[in-house]
């Protein structure tokens, strides 16, 4: 069934160590130096890897010069002073939020976009390779999260981004996307496709929310 998102929803498919999160800090980076209201929100799908991973590639491309969030106590912090309309933090640095997909940092994150203020949000689901690697072993329940379903439909949402090494895990599964892009491995990284569903070992399009990928 179709659902109605206020986000703009984009899948972005990339093979095993291909440099997917480097890539998205990367241009994170690039649509804060033109949006100072932005806040981009990187959410580490399933592993503490794969949040210190992010948390690297976030130090490295935007130095020092940044407000970044890590911790679930500071998170709490910049909501309290959001909802109170007050400036916890540099103004000439942009808002970067490192967090797991617990329940407590969703919920969390879900009141501070549910506000009424300047700030907008780009939200980038980081799915571990991890999850691409259980998907050969076997199938999975797909299910649905309601805290990401409900932030979707935030309108201070403007982009929420899955990056992810297979097309079959919960959220790149059970999601409606705008946009379904393949990544092309960055510089330096050796890539190793994941995609091995029957359909995909026999050479057949694997068909995902009404689009072919093939």
């Amino acid at each position: 069934m179709s659902q109605s998102y206020t986000a703009n929803t984009i899948l972005r498919l990339g093979a095993f160590q291909s440099g997917k999160t480097s890539g998205a800090v990367k241009e994170s980076f690039k649509n804060s130096l033109s949006c100072p209201n932005l806040v981009n929100v990187f959410i580490a799908y399933k592993t503490n890897v794969n949040k210190s991973n992010q948390e690297f590639h976030i130090k490295n491309t935007f130095g020092e010069c940044v407000n970044l969030i890590t911790q679930e106590s500071d998170l709490s912090v910049f909501l309290a002073c959001t909802e109170k309309n007050l400036k916890c933090f540099n103004d000439n640095y942009p808002i970067v939020i490192s967090c797991l997909n617990h329940h407590k940092h969703l919920e969390t994150l879900l009141t501070l976009a549910a506000l009424d203020s300047s700030y907008i949000f780009d939200i980038y689901v980081d799915e571990s390779d991890s999850v691409a690697l259980d998907h050969q072993r076997k199938k999975s329940n797909v299910r649905k999260d309601n805290l990401v379903d409900s932030l979707l439909r935030q309108k201070s949402v403007q982009n929420f981004i899955c990056l992810t090494a297979t097309p079959f895990s919960e959220i790149a599964s059970n999601l409606d996307w705008n946009e379904i892009n393949s990544i092309t491995p960055g510089e330096g990284y050796n890539s190793c496709l994941l995609y091995t569903s029957d359909a995909a070992d026999e050479g057949l399009g694997v068909d995902l929310g009404g689009r072919r990928i093939i």
